[in-house]
């Protein structure tokens, strides 16, 4: 008797650039028998990240050819025999460059079956006509590929898009080398600190993100000097770069606020060691999502922030994984979160943090995918 084929499914992913909360699931789904990925890539690295330095992703991919720069967007003339080769679905990243748009709609035309990667970047309401467009042609993808539970509420609160056309985990990260990494550093964290001038002994607060208004650096440092006035022994890593930079080293100078370091260009697989070295992860801005809060839960970290941080309705419940803050631009309630702590809850949040992210892994992720597009796992 003849054995069953099993369907191949082609899948044509198009990407910014490789990126460290892509290329792990692009990993996995390169790996599975009956499916084949083809990616292509608008730009062949992250030129915002360059110091992350990243190995080369393990994945087959190229990156498209003969780009256009048109009044800060790009065109690729290269995708227009992409776009006609053979597959079932095409995975679109956002709306960013006229290569996507482009795409969006040449598939449209075509009929083929558009799995949108976007997320819940807000919009002006009062510009009805792009509201409306945008609401007819998300309602016409195939599946919107999303980070996680916001922007799933926002599409649905938003745009009306149903729970059967969203794909999560768009941003999954490498769990298993995060934990390796931040497990070799935990045995060496007191010798880490002290490069830094850190007592073992300090209860040590971390956050990752640029120095942008939005990303609210100057609440944390002044949060930070207030609490410090009680707590001579807590010490503040920042980690980032930016415009905003400037402005809070010289609120640091002024102020005389002492033990703490902002650092730059930490290579991404740095960065695990940083989160050894502290007790609390921090964020006191707002973005669509934020890798950093996920990789927090991942090494088991306390979360202190707010619902204007995307990654929280995934990784935060309050005082179960970290402290939820209400009124983001409140420095008396950022200090009182801080002024809670102790040894016992730290250790709690910390523990049913590691809980909620092994919930939230890779494979979780993996699954999603494939049970959405209908696609057996043979690995």
């Amino acid at each position: 008797m003849k054995s069953k084929s099993i369907k191949q499914t082609k899948i044509l992913v198009l990407s910014i650039h490789p990126a460290p909360y892509r290329d792990p699931l692009f990993n996995e789904l390169s790996s599975i028998k009956n499916l084949e990925l083809i990616v292509y890539n608008y730009f062949e690295n992250d030129r915002g990240h360059s110091f992350w330095e990243l190995s080369p992703p393990k994945y087959n991919q190229k990156t498209l050819t003969y780009p256009i720069h048109i009044s800060k967007k790009y065109f690729h003339i290269g995708i227009i025999p992409v776009l006609f080769s053979k597959y079932d679905y095409i995975v679109i990243p956002g709306w960013s460059h006229y290569t996507s748009i482009f795409a969006i709609v040449f598939s449209l035309l075509f009929m083929k079956k558009i799995i949108m990667q976007t997320d819940n970047i807000l919009e002006r309401r009062n510009n009805k006509f792009s509201y409306t467009l945008k609401r007819y042609l998300l309602r016409k993808f195939s599946f919107l590929w999303i980070p996680g539970i916001a922007s799933e509420q926002f599409h649905s609160t938003t745009y009306g898009i149903e729970s059967e056309k969203i794909i999560k985990g768009a941003y999954a990260l490498d769990e298993k080398t995060i934990n390796e990494i931040h497990t070799s550093n935990l045995i060496i964290r007191e010798e880490n600190r002290l490069k830094y001038g850190i007592s073992n002994k300090s209860l040590v607060f971390l956050m990752v993100a640029n120095f942008t208004p939005n990303r609210n650096h100057k609440l944390l440092f002044e949060t930070f000097f207030e609490f410090q006035k009680e707590n001579s022994n807590s010490y503040l890593v920042a980690i980032g770069d930016g415009p905003e930079k400037g402005e809070i080293e010289r609120f640091c100078i002024k102020h005389d606020v002492r033990n703490y370091s902002i650092l730059s260009n930490v290579k991404y697989l740095d960065l695990p060691k940083y989160y050894a070295m502290s007790d609390v992860y921090v964020h006191f801005g707002s973005e669509p999502y934020s890798t950093a809060i996920a990789i927090a839960s991942i090494t088991g970290k306390p979360i202190i922030s707010s619902k204007s941080v995307g990654a929280t309705f995934d990784y935060l419940v309050n005082e179960e994984t970290g402290l939820l803050i209400q009124n983001v631009g409140s420095k008396v309630d950022w200090l009182s979160a801080f002024e809670s702590l102790n040894e016992e809850k730290i250790k709690s949040y910390s523990q049913k943090s590691l809980e909620l992210s092994s919930r939230l892994s890779i494979h979780h992720y993996l699954e999603d995918f494939l049970i959405k597009l209908d696609i057996p796992y043979h690995k």
